[in-house]
C-alpha cells in the first residue's frame, strides 16, 4: 500500500493511462489521413488533451474548399513536428501565424495539410500532386527530407488502438486485428495495470529493459497503438528522389501555386543541393531554440511553436512573398519561374533503389 501512495504522488504523470488520437482512415492515395470531423484524444507523460479534426480532415481551423475572394492562402505540408497534435497545448504555428495575419487585418489563411507519421514521403507528394491544388493554395511550404524513405503505411483504428500495417501484405490488417484481440483477451491483466500504479510501474520497468515478443504487446496496450513487424522502409536514392520531387515541383506551378522547400534545422548540404536545381529553401534552425521540445517524445511545445510562427514570418517577409503587415505579393509569389540548369546529382548506386 505505501508503495502504490508513493507511485501515485509523485509518479502520476509518468504512470498516467494512456490515449492515442483515434483520428486515421485508410487511404488509397495518401496512405491514411485523418477522419473529417473526428474528436480525439491524446494522453501522455507531459500531455492530456482533447481536440477536433476540421472538416477537410486536418488538425487546424476549418476552411471552405474554395478561396474566398481577395484571401491569399499559404499550405504547409510535413509530418508530425508541424501538425498541432502532439503539442503541448492548441495552436500550432501555422495557427499561430493565421491569427497574427488577422490581428493585422490581412486576409491571409494558413492551411496546415500536414499528417503525423514517419516514412511517408511518396504519401506528401501524392497529396500535392492529387488533393492540395483543390484548395487553390497562392504559396506552399514542403517540409523537405532528402532521399526520400516511404514504407507503404497504413493506419486505421480498432478496439481503441490505433493499428498500423503494411498496404503492401494482404493479411498485414487482419495480422494487426488478430494480435490487437490477443492482447485484449488478457481482461485480468488489463484490470490490474489500469487499478495499480505499482503493477504498471513494473510494467514500464519490463517493456523498457528487454526485448521480447511480450514487451511489445506491453507496450502496445500501454500506448493504445499496435505496428505489425512486416513494415519495411525502403530508402530511394538521392537522384530519384530529386527527379520525383522536381515532378511534383512542375504539376505544383503548372497550377499557378509557388512551391518552397522547407526545414526545421539548418542543413547547409541540402540547401546547396536542392539551390542548384532552383529550389528556395526556408531554414528555421529550431535547433537553436532551447527547451524546445516537451518531455516525453521530443515533439515541439507551443512555446517553439510561437518561435517557429514568428521565424516563418519573418522568413517570409524578408524574400518579400509577405509584406510587413501580412498581405501577400502576388506579384512575386506569380512572377514567372527562371529557368535553372537542371544540375544532376549522382545520389550514388540504383540498384534497390524503391520507385515511388
Amino acid at each position: 500500500m505505501g508503495s502504490e501512495i508513493f507511485l501515485r504522488i509523485n509518479y502520476e504523470e509518468q504512470l498516467r493511462i494512456q490515449s492515442y488520437p483515434l483520428v486515421y482512415e485508410p487511404s488509397p492515395t495518401i496512405g491514411y489521413r485523418y477522419i473529417p470531423g473526428a474528436e480525439g484524444r491524446l494522453c501522455i507523460p507531459s500531455i492530456c488533451k482533447d481536440f477536433t479534426i476540421n472538416q477537410r480532415g486536418f488538425y487546424g481551423y476549418d476552411f471552405e474548399v474554395e478561396k474566398p475572394e481577395d484571401t491569399c492562402r499559404i499550405a504547409i505540408v510535413d509530418s508530425s513536428l508541424a501538425t498541432g497534435i502532439w503539442l503541448d497545448g492548441e495552436e500550432d504555428f501555422a495557427m499561430k501565424m493565421q491569427n497574427a495575419f488577422h490581428a493585422q487585418g490581412a486576409p491571409t489563411q494558413i492551411l496546415n495539410l500536414s499528417i503525423d507519421g514517419r516514412f511517408r514521403d511518396r504519401e506528401i507528394l501524392r497529396l500535392l500532386e492529387h488533393e492540395a491544388g483543390q484548395y487553390e493554395p497562392d504559396l506552399v511550404l514542403l517540409w523537405v527530407h532528402l532521399p526520400f524513405v516511404f514504407a507503404n503505411v497504413r493506419r486505421t483504428v480498432y478496439r481503441g488502438h490505433v493499428v498500423i500495417y503494411s498496404g503492401d501484405s494482404p493479411n498485414s490488417l487482419e495480422t494487426a486485428k488478430d494480435e490487437v484481440d490477443f492482447i485484449l483477451s488478457h481482461t485480468k491483466t488489463i484490470a490490474l495495470y489500469d487499478a495499480s500504479y505499482a503493477f504498471r510501474a513494473a510494467v514500464h520497468l519490463y517493456r523498457r529493459r528487454v526485448d521480447t515478443p511480450l514487451a511489445a504487446l506491453l507496450k502496445s496496450y500501454v500506448e493504445k497503438r499496435h505496428q505489425t513487424d512486416d513494415l519495411l522502409p525502403v530508402p530511394v536514392s538521392l537522384k530519384k528522389s530529386l527527379e520525383r520531387l522536381d515532378e511534383v515541383r512542375d504539376i505544383v506551378e503548372a497550377r499557378g501555386e509557388k512551391l518552397v522547400l522547407a526545414t526545421f534545422w539548418k542543413d547547409d548540404e541540402l540547401r546547396e543541393i536542392v539551390e542548384r536545381r532552383g529550389y528556395q529553401m526556408i531554414e528555421l534552425d529550431a535547433g537553436a531554440i532551447p527547451n524546445r521540445g516537451h518531455e516525453f517524445d521530443g515533439h515541439f511545445s507551443e512555446a517553439t511553436h510561437q518561435k517557429l510562427a514568428d521565424l516563418l514570418v519573418q522568413k517570409l517577409t524578408d524574400l518579400e512573398f509577405l509584406t510587413t503587415e501580412g498581405h501577400c505579393r502576388y506579384d512575386v509569389l506569380h512572377a514567372p519561374a527562371e529557368e535553372d540548369g537542371g544540375a544532376e546529382e549522382d545520389g550514388g548506386a540504383e540498384e534497390g533503389a524503391a520507385p515511388l
